[in-house]
């Protein structure tokens, strides 16, 4: 006596094998379209990281735009927050010490 597992496997195999016999096959003009959309044998698919690398170094000025445009940002930026966050403020300490309000060297 066969198990009920055991005969629920036999099944499946059965129907699997049966589905591998009645596969069906493209028109010829419909399977030329869809081989022509497929990569080329021996080829890999690539990812997301190789398309950018492929963007980025497909032409030099995109390169030299990739390199200049984070730097030219970065530099406007620190321009724009040296007056705020500089720490001492030279220009005023230069004009207090000439005032002689306070001595500096008690700052």
């Amino acid at each position: 006596m066969k198990k009920p597992a055991e005969q629920e496997d036999r099944q499946l195999d059965e129907m699997l094998e049966q589905l591998a016999r009645q596969q069906h096959k493209a028109p010829g003009y419909l399977a030329q379209r869809i081989m022509a959309n497929l990569p080329a044998a021996g080829t890999a698919e690539t990812g997301p990281a190789a398309d950018v690398f492929g963007w980025l170094f497909g032409s030099v000025w995109r390169s030299a735009w990739a390199a200049a445009v984070p730097v030219l940002l970065g530099f406007v930026i620190g321009l724009n927050f040296s007056d705020n966050y500089g720490g001492l403020d030279v220009e005023a300490l230069v004009f207090v010490e000439q005032e002689e309000v306070f001595n500096v060297d008690e700052i």
